[in-house]
């Protein structure tokens, strides 16, 4: 045998001994260790074999939480997203694979960190992550080391360079939204290396720590009535979210996924397999829950009130809208006061309790005349200048607010506390509504009993009681609603997966609150504190007009009470000189459609001038609102509601008619033209622009084509307050453009 022959034999015979070795390796890795690899070991153990470890681990899988909407079942509130913060170690850019790859990619992966957070550039970014991994490399070089953990004769602390450590990349807020990173941020980084060898969860050396959050709509919705949340962590489990309060809380077990327990093999303490029957069963996601909020009224209703608590610098306000008929609450906003801004952080209308003021005197006179007192009756008022008992009809007493008034009242029939207590409770008064928000607040009736005579005057005008705003928002629905005491409800329906949704109807907690006589005493009363009384700013222009043109039997925009109550410091043990101002009516006064709470609390102004002009502005939006929807379903016509006169340019004009659907018959070649209206029929014609009689041409113009028409035949312009064009003065070659709304 030859020497070439011989070498040949020992290679063959070499590489035949190596496959032999690998298949017996193979043979042992797949026979042997299946069992294992197959997750056939004891629960609570760890087991290892040929310096592979092995352990179960308990793992519970979670559906997603359910998704809440506006009460159009479209405009989504809070959903449910995953944010991470990240890390990049460059102990996981180990082989040389890896490095190459991660090399290769640098450039890319640095402007994706720039994008997700700038507080770098992308070239800081490169420096910073190329440096580190050189330096961690010669570290290992020194140290003779692979470990995750480079031993300090690298140079390196172990605290540094541990899984949790290296670089934060980003660590997420979760209370800004902007801040989040979430996997569309992430998706792209995974996608530089899908080379990447080794355990895929730390592709590009990124360690990404998952967190669970409820993402808010934009767009001023009450965040504290929704719910606060707080996260649970458990170190081999996903961040799970708890509440502890708002509609969250409440409706928790309904909108929480479904939680499957599950088992998961964990080899060499970093690859996680599920096991085949964990496979088997995917949890369901929670409910979802359609609100009775509004999102246009919630808008026009937070903007008022923030406009208001910025002019009178208040610590705090709520406001709340309810539908009359059916109780359901279409807008709520609680703005604390933080700098300078105003922002939602605590919920005050449902969770919280306060001394109501002037608006309990409605329950004082609902209480007298349900006992056959008459609104015409004489009774002793509050003392005059002259220090003498003044004395009024007890609808003018309740009108201007007077206190002793409604107290006189009340003794007509009631000699003394307890027998008052006794009458408000022949009302549903101080039932528990269960507002659907967790740790909602009550009315306790039974602390009415423990007051002393001393306290009987102070309670008919609404001190020395507390409850949350919104059992007195009721109470004034209630009347609104003519006796119909109805639950105000957040919820409108519950829908799972694809089951028909449950739908809340309407609660009616009492059919007849009161009386029908005692209603309809009791909406004059309300009426009159807005028409002659403390409420005169709710009155609305209408009715303003209404009462200049000599017309009688007008009623308002809006009848309510205005109520204002001194706040008590308990420290000093007594009442200071700064107040809760509130207003609570209803709107439109005639046919009443939504009822209206304003609260503001720690300011020195009286209800009267910051609380009415509040609900004043919600209910003329609204109101007006409605109506323009109203008018517009009933129109056929356009020229019934069109101007008589419209003047501009033809491809301008023209599209505004085709959108309100109107077809116009335009001359030949004409640019600038006239639309005539005679309340039937729309004629056009046609303008010349070299006419010298500029004020016929241009009256009723828009500023912007009059400023065209005038620039192009070379005159300077000039233009002079808002609307359309009134009169157009020439000087030389200056143009005076006059503009009126009339």
């Amino acid at each position: 045998m030859n020497v070439s022959k011989l070498k040949m034999n020992i290679v063959y015979f070499v590489v035949l001994l190596g496959g032999i070795v690998a298949l017996g390796k193979m043979f042992s890795t797949r026979i042997m260790l299946n069992t294992y690899y197959l997750g056939k070991i004891p629960n609570d153990t760890v087991i290892t074999i040929e310096n592979r470890t092995f352990e179960i681990i308990k793992q519970v899988q979670k559906g997603k939480r359910g998704n809440i909407f506006a009460d159009d079942s479209k405009t989504l509130l809070l959903s449910t997203v995953y944010i991470y913060d990240i890390y990049w170690n460059p102990s996981k850019v180990r082989n040389d694979s890896n490095i190459a790859l991660f090399i290769n990619n640098l450039d890319s992966l640095s402007i994706l960190l720039h994008k997700i957070n700038p507080k770098w550039t992308a070239k800081q970014y490169a420096d910073t992550l190329k440096n580190s991994l050189n330096q961690y490399q010669e570290a290992v070089r020194k140290s003779k080391s692979k470990d995750s953990v480079v031993s300090k004769e690298g140079k390196i602390t172990k605290a540094k360079w541990d899984s949790r450590a290296g670089i934060l990349i980003k660590r997420s807020n979760i209370n800004s939204q902007a801040t989040w990173v979430r996997t569309r941020d992430i998706a792209p980084i995974d996608s530089l290396f899908k080379k990447w060898q080794g355990n895929s969860s730390f592709r590009g050396g990124f360690k990404k720590d998952i967190q669970e959050v409820r993402r808010l709509l934009k767009g001023g919705y009450p965040r504290t009535v929704l719910g606060r949340f707080y996260t649970v962590s458990d170190v081999k489990r996903r961040d799970s979210l708890a509440f502890d309060r708002g509609l969250e809380g409440y409706y928790d077990s309904l909108l929480s996924g479904e939680l499957v327990d599950c088992k998961q093999l964990e080899v060499n303490g970093n690859v996680m397999v599920n096991l085949p029957h964990s496979k088997e069963r995917i949890p369901h996601d929670g409910w979802d829950i359609t609100l009775t909020l509004n999102k246009d009224i919630q808008r026009i209703a937070r903007n008022a009130l923030e406009n208001q608590l910025k002019n009178c610098s208040a610590k705090w306000g709520s406001v709340v809208v309810m539908e009359v008929k059916t109780g359901e609450i279409k807008a709520i906003a609680n703005l604390n006061r933080i700098g300078d801004r105003y922002e939602e952080t605590s919920e005050h209308t449902i969770a919280e309790s306060y001394e109501p003021g002037s608006t309990f005197k409605l329950i004082t006179l609902l209480a007298a005349l349900e006992k056959g007192v008459d609104t015409s009756d004489i009774v002793e008022c509050e003392a005059g200048a002259d220090g003498k008992p003044r004395y009024f009809s007890l609808k003018h007493a309740f009108a201007i607010s007077d206190n002793q008034g409604l107290y006189h009242a009340a003794l007509k029939k009631y000699p003394n506390l307890k027998e008052f207590v006794k009458g408000l409770k022949t009302m549903p008064l101080g039932k528990d509504l269960h507002i659907e928000i967790k740790n909602a607040g009550k009315m306790r009736m039974e602390t009415l009993n423990k007051k002393t005579n001393v306290d009987y005057s102070n309670i008919t005008h609404g001190y020395s009681i507390s409850l949350p705003p919104i059992y007195m928002l009721a109470y004034y629905n209630a009347i609104a609603n003519n006796g119909v005491y109805v639950k105000p409800r957040l919820v409108k329906s519950l829908s799972f997966s694809n089951q028909s949704p449950t739908i809340y109807e309407t609660e009616i907690i009492d059919k007849q609150f009161c009386s029908p006589r005692v209603v309809k005493l009791a909406q004059g009363c309300l009426e009159a504190v807005v028409t002659e009384g403390s409420g005169r700013r709710g009155q609305g222009k209408f009715y303003q007009e209404a009462v200049k043109a000599g017309q009688t039997n007008v009623k308002p925009l809006i009848a309510g009470k205005t109520g204002t109550a001194f706040i008590y410091d308990n420290e000093q043990k007594k009442y200071t000189n700064i107040k809760n101002s509130s207003f609570i009516g209803y709107f439109p006064a005639e046919m009443p459609e939504y009822t209206c709470l304003v609260f503001i609390s720690e300011t020195t102004a009286d209800a009267s001038s910051i609380a009415v002009p509040v609900c004043k502005e919600i209910a003329d939006k609204l109101v007006t609102y409605r109506k323009e929807i109203t008018d517009g379903n009933q129109r056929k016509n356009p020229a019934e509601y069109l101007p008589s006169k419209s003047i501009g340019f033809e491809n301008d004009i023209s599209l505004i008619y085709k959108q309100l659907g109107c077809k116009l018959k335009i001359p030949d070649n004409a640019k600038l033209i006239t639309v005539f209206n005679n309340g039937t029929n729309l004629a056009v014609s046609p303008n010349n622009l070299k006419t010298n009689d500029l004020n016929t041409l241009l009256e009723g113009t828009s500023a912007r084509d009059a400023v065209y028409i005038l620039e192009k035949r070379g005159y300077q312009t000039a233009v002079f307050g808002r609307g359309k064009v009134k009169n157009v003065s020439i000087t030389g070659n200056k143009a005076k453009i006059e503009l009126t709304n009339e």
